[in-house]
């Protein structure tokens, strides 16, 4: 099995997970996040990343993947993530030369990548895995999202004949400039 000897990595890790923990909205669990090594990936000209799992994982305790890309001169990457009907397209964007990257999706998230066109692409996989048993979670289907959007709506209907004002309004825990919002972003409460 494939170490890695440098003692930084392990800060490097630890600042992943948590910001993997924010980005995937897992601190509420309280179930915690580590990775497992799972596999070191070579990938070549005219090859595209592929997913995989190990054997060896606890399924019990996997939710998703982290790949942590390795510099290695390759051209541009676009993976393509899909999830109940929805796809998000994102690319290395030449970061590939000089700097590490990492990607990380839920296991019932469907990843395919455009092929690399030239150069290589040196990649170590992750499996991530909650510290602690309990359920696994995955990404929510737009019914679920929904399903977590009910209770807020009956909330404000509720309430409606008690508000003197013509507006309803639910606080954002985020705040947003004018590229973001002429960009588009996705709000959440």
């Amino acid at each position: 099995m494939w170490r890695v000897q440098n003692p930084a990595w392990k800060l490097l890790l630890r600042s992943l997970l948590e910001r993997i923990e924010d980005a995937l909205k897992l601190k509420a669990n309280g179930r915690g996040i580590t990775v497992r090594r799972t596999c070191l990936i070579l990938y070549g000209a005219g090859s595209t990343i592929q997913q995989t799992t190990s054997a060896s994982c606890d399924t019990s305790l996997r939710f998703g993947t982290l790949d942590i890309a390795l510099p290695s001169k390759h051209d541009d990457v676009s993976f393509e993530f899909s999830h109940d009907g929805k796809s998000r397209i994102i690319s290395t964007n030449g970061l590939s030369r000089y700097d590490c990257s990492a990607t990380a999706w839920f296991s019932d998230v469907h990843m395919t990548s455009s092929p690399i066109t030239a150069g290589h692409r040196f990649v170590l996989r992750y499996s991530l895995e909650h510290v602690t048993p309990g359920p696994v979670h995955f990404l929510l289907t737009a019914d679920q999202s929904m399903a977590c959007l009910r209770p807020i709506l009956t909330s404000w209907l509720k309430q409606l004949p008690k508000v003197t004002h013509p507006v309803l309004g639910h606080i954002l825990e985020e705040s947003f400039d004018d590229d973001d919002l002429r960009d588009g972003i996705e709000l959440e409460g």
